[in-house]
């Protein structure tokens, strides 16, 4: 059975992610593909999409709105403070949403608690809410602190308010307002009542101490906020689109193995037609590893094609490298391709000639049937390699050399005794 490899790329604070609260536009590209093979199928994927839509909410909460008033439907532990529905002028609060599932938010309940100690006396309030139930709370609030087994987080929660709101209702009116997939995530509620600053937790020392010290820039934090929604909104299609062209290419890998490879590339093309320029690029590659793991004709042209669009060093060797692990998985490759692969390696070192772009191009230069010439390139590889690769590259570099001056074999014991005139035959010829 035959597998295929396409490739594709997808950093930062780590949150967890509510998939309920995951807005995401999955792209139309191969819903479209499937489409055509069945108009009621068009139908209903265009109204499911469109319901998708529908339900998205709007963001009606951001940097300067007023923020919300707190409907908590328990109060677990308070510390000195006071339950808050209404948010007083003069004041800052930081409400914060987290769950005793998600282990980024149980990794900054120590920093929150610091901060808590370190405002008490300037008037700022920490209110974490979670959506689920007391139960589950309280029975979290049990367990030994990670990395501090000598306090539960009871113990390191008890000097801020720690509370659950299981109807989700404060979450409704802050996350899901403001577009916030993931928790832990921070709200500033500066002294007149309005949002300052939303992110993550560890973020928050900088923003919460100019709010406090009323040197808050709110108009340039309205600005940053939309540069990061402009940014998140891209970053969240993006991966929508790759996961996406990850589910079409399994289902044409299905189709190979199953033995339907005219079905398959004509599905794949359909694909290819449909998709935007950065999925152009990702199809075209499975389409030739496809075409040359199947042995179809113009696998060579299509990798002419898809070499000749790729430009800079690292993207041209990794595209390069990829035709010497076909060929050493056992996919033959006929000579155009690896002297256009060649060429591909050869421009990319003459950009940046590192260890392992030098590697690839003495691995192409074997292929071709160079074999000094691969050795010599090699041995720049392995002169200019980092420690973590040089036992490697010296590695290929010894069975160079053993494939140009190969060992004799040693013959076998039996065969040295025949040959040997004190052999009983030797002595009977």
């Amino acid at each position: 059975m035959k597998t295929y490899v396409s490739l594709f790329t997808i950093t930062g604070l780590l949150i967890c992610i509510n998939p309920a609260n995951a807005f995401q536009d999955a792209p139309a590209a191969i819903d479209k593909v499937e489409a055509s093979e069945s108009s009621e199928k068009e139908t209903k994927d265009e109204s499911a999409n469109e319901e998708k839509k529908d339900a998205a909410p709007k963001p009606s909460l951001g940097i300067g709105s007023i923020a919300p008033n707190l409907d908590i439907g328990h109060w677990v532990s308070k510390g000195n403070f006071e339950e808050v529905k209404e948010f007083k002028v003069g004041n800052v609060y930081v409400v914060e949403f987290w769950a005793t599932w998600c282990p980024p938010c149980l990794a900054s309940i120590p920093h929150i608690s610091e901060l808590q100690d370190k405002y008490q006396s300037k008037k700022v309030q920490v209110v974490s809410v979670s959506d689920e139930d007391l139960e589950t709370v309280e029975k979290f609030l049990t367990r030994k602190v990670r990395g501090n087994p000598e306090k539960t987080y009871g113990e390191i929660t008890s000097n801020y308010c720690l509370t659950t709101d299981p109807d989700g209702s404060v979450s409704e009116d802050y996350m899901r307002a403001a577009m916030e997939g993931g928790i832990p995530t921070a709200f500033i509620v500066g002294k007149t009542g309005k949002v300052e600053w939303i992110g993550h937790p560890m973020e928050i020392d900088e923003p919460l101490e100019k709010v406090v010290a009323d040197k808050w820039d709110l108009e340039a934090a309205k600005a940053d906020r939309k540069v990061a929604l402009a940014q998140r909104a891209e970053e969240q299609k993006a991966r929508a689109e790759q996961a996406k062209a990850r589910r079409a290419i399994q289902r044409v890998a299905q189709l190979l193995q199953s033995g339907d490879t005219e079905k398959a590339m004509t599905r794949l093309d359909a694909m290819i037609e449909k998709a935007n320029d950065a999925q152009k690029q990702s199809f075209n590659l499975f389409k030739f590893q496809v075409m040359a793991s199947e042995g179809l004709d113009g696998a060579d042209k299509q990798f002419a094609m898809i070499a000749d669009a790729t430009k800079g060093s690292e993207d041209q060797n990794d595209l390069a490298w990829l035709i010497v692990e076909m060929n050493m998985s056992g996919v033959e490759m006929n000579e155009t391709t690896i002297n256009k692969a060649r060429e591909l390696i050869d421009e990319s070192v003459a950009e940046d000639s590192n260890a392992m772009t030098l590697d690839t191009q003495s691995h192409l230069a074997s292929m071709q049937g160079k074999l000094d010439e691969a050795i010599k390139i090699q041995t720049q590889a392995v002169a200019k390699a980092p420690a973590s690769i040089k036992a490697d590259l010296e590695k290929y570099l010894n069975e160079l050399k053993a494939e140009k001056n190969p060992v004799p074999k040693k013959k076998d014991a039996e065969d040295e005794k025949k040959e040997s005139p004190d052999s009983s035959e030797a002595t009977d010829k």
